[in-house]
């Protein structure tokens, strides 16, 4: 064996050195074209700039984003104190909107005609996003949580509630259709 070339040892030393580089300094791998976009920063509801993101909202924004989508929205008072929620409607049934903390919304509705667990369990097993659950008076109860920690867009904050506007009309026929099952259904 001979002795290496110079060309050789001297290529090997800086390509050594280089590598060394980028691992110390991972900055000097990134190419200018590559690296992504900055986020846009979090905004609260009230700007109207749709391409930013809602981090938080008051009920009254909350309330002015249903009505923008079509939904006639009212706000009751008990002992002259507006109430802590808003309701609308949709395909007759009342649904209900609060605001939890500026950075949770609620969309919720009450089916007074009860339910069983068993059907409440077999919606929460086969429904993504809303949430089925007997309250304490024997009420079918379905519920939505938007968490607007990091930011949502507009875009996102109308599809959460139109998407629970259909939830609640299926929930509604879910549980009419499991009770008509359940009356059908003969005794041994």
């Amino acid at each position: 064996m001979g002795k290496p070339e110079r060309k050789d040892a001297t290529s090997f030393v800086a390509l050594a050195v280089f590598s060394l580089l980028l691992v110390a300094c991972p900055s000097l791998a990134q190419t200018t074209g590559t690296q992504a976009p900055k986020a846009s920063p979090a905004v609260s509801a009230k700007d109207g700039n749709s391409t930013h993101m809602i981090s938080t909202v008051t009920l009254e924004e909350f309330q002015r984003r249903v009505q923008a989508l079509g939904f006639q929205c009212e706000r009751g008072s008990t002992d002259g104190k507006l109430d802590e929620y808003f309701t609308f409607r949709a395909e007759g049934r009342k649904l209900a909107g609060k605001v939890a903390a500026p950075e949770y919304v609620e969309l919720f509705v009450y089916y007074t005609d009860g339910t069983t667990l068993a059907t409440v369990n077999e919606w929460n097993k086969t429904q993504l996003a809303s949430t089925a659950f007997v309250d304490s008076d024997g009420s079918a109860v379905l519920e939505n949580l938007l968490v607007l920690t990091g930011g949502v867009s507009a875009e996102n904050f109308n599809t959460f509630i139109t998407n629970f506007r259909d939830s609640a009309v299926d929930y509604a026929r879910f549980i009419l259709d499991h009770a008509k099952a359940k009356a059908e259904k003969p005794t041994p």
